[in-house]
């Protein structure tokens, strides 16, 4: 039983909300280091407008009668048609945009990194341009007038809603997720970084192949599958999860000052009592009752300090652990 309409966009919206949710992270974890460019998160940002004004689309769809369950019972009006276009150039467009935040981020890395690497990224970015362009030709040059891609007549140009024209920018999409998710196994070896700080970010670019999965998910049910809202589902879950994937690499300052916050909080406890001592004289013995005031603390490295405060003075005792 496919998905309904109504469940559909439940679903669309759930996942720009977890979208919203990563990059307001990732915009937070910017300005609390403000050690990189601003360019990645201005084309996040952009790219979570455009994904927004995508699924409003289909939401108006979906008022509209044309978010039905089977491709086949998807009525020809010319509202609908004209959402359809202005959809399709939203995520065909708007899908390289967190790619090319990705792109971005690695020239942050430029002058840490090699010849061979730098001239592998300035190809990878001329790629990424080039397929940028194609589909741009795809979707307003293709077919002339341009009012023939939501025409409901005879002159309607069905390329850019067409299977020749999903391949193309399937090649594309998938192309260039390959290479920009691969790139940083060449890249780390270049970068200063501890071996647990390597794998670490290996894990994190892995995750890109979460993205591609989806994408052939996607070509798999348009192709071979006659339902319709499923074609949604999976387009949403391509461009957001590939947004979140974007947002992952930049998370880690975040959770680590985090991770500090918790741990002043729960290691650096103080512990204040009330101590009953004996003075003592070497010569006459025990002398008289007293009360001391004990302070303990522990620093983030491990170092401990005790102070004793006592009559006539304090007392400090000091611990000093070193790596």
């Amino acid at each position: 039983m496919p998905p309904s309409g109504e469940a559909t966009i439940a679903i669309e919206w759930s996942l720009l909300t977890l979208s919203f949710f990563f990059v307001s992270l990732r915009i937070y974890s910017y300005f609390l280091r403000r050690t990189t460019s601003l360019i990645p998160e201005l084309i996040l940002i952009f790219s979570l407008a455009v994904e927004t004004g995508c699924i409003i689309c289909d939401t108006i769809t979906y008022h509209l009668g044309g978010l039905t369950e089977y491709l086949s019972d998807v009525p020809d009006t010319l509202p609908l048609n004209k959402l359809d276009y202005v959809s399709s150039v939203l995520f065909y467009l708007g899908i390289f945009l967190p790619k090319a935040c990705i792109v971005a981020f690695y020239y942050g890395l430029v002058p840490e990194i090699s010849t061979r690497v730098r001239i592998a990224l300035k190809l990878l970015t001329a790629y990424l341009v080039v397929s940028v362009m194609v589909i741009f030709l795809g979707l307003f040059v293709s077919c002339r007038p341009l009012s023939t891609n939501w025409s409901t007549g005879p002159d309607f140009c069905p390329f850019t809603t067409g299977a020749e024209f999903f391949e193309i920018h399937l090649a594309f999409d998938l192309s260039c997720d390959i290479m920009i998710f691969a790139l940083p196994f060449f890249l780390i070896h270049d970068l200063k970084l501890h071996k647990r700080q390597k794998y670490t970010v290996y894990g994190i670019f892995l995750l890109g192949a979460i993205t591609i999965a989806i994408g052939v998910a996607r070509c798999i049910s348009l192709n071979i599958s006659p339902l319709n809202t499923p074609i949604y589902i999976w387009a949403a879950a391509e461009y957001c999860g590939s947004m979140i994937v974007v947002c992952l690499p930049s998370l880690k300052p975040l959770l680590k000052s985090l991770g500090i916050s918790i741990s002043s909080l729960t290691d650096r406890t103080r512990s204040k009592r009330t101590w009953v001592y004996d003075k003592y004289d070497s010569k006459k013995g025990p002398v008289q009752d007293g009360l001391a005031t004990f302070v303990h603390a522990t620093s983030l490295d491990g170092s401990q300090v005790e102070l004793r405060k006592m009559e006539g003075g304090i007392l400090k005792t000091s611990s000093v652990t070193m790596e």
